[in-house]
């Protein structure tokens, strides 16, 4: 078991991956904008961070970098809507685990296409 926070400014999307994971077992929060995903993250300890990028307040980069800079010990797993990340370097220079596309968003699980 796991305590993640899943950082998801669209109600649905959060809903979603926060079931999906609660089922799974593990502990889960929801920050619904940057801002509260850097008071909750210097808070609580997590294992996890699903977070988006496009986030209202502070961007997703900007959590990212605020949560390294200060030795923040959960990996990051970033998401986002763009169909593409143009720049998978931009990505690794906010010190993210990992960074994926959410181009089956509302869709049946499956290949992205």
């Amino acid at each position: 078991m796991a305590r993640v926070l899943v950082v998801e400014d669209e109600a649905v999307m959060a809903k979603a991956v926060t079931t999906g994971l609660r089922r799974a077992g593990h502990v889960v929060d929801v920050a619904v904008d940057g801002h509260a995903a850097l008071e909750r993250t210097g808070i609580i300890s997590y294992d996890l961070v699903l977070l988006d990028r496009d986030l209202p307040f502070v961007h997703g980069d900007d959590v990212c970098r605020a949560m390294v800079a200060r030795g923040d010990p959960a990996r990051i797993l970033m998401l986002t809507a763009a169909r593409t990340i143009t720049s998978p370097s931009r990505s690794r220079s906010t010190s993210c685990s990992r960074a994926s596309t959410r181009c089956c968003a509302g869709r049946r699980p499956g290949p992205c296409r």
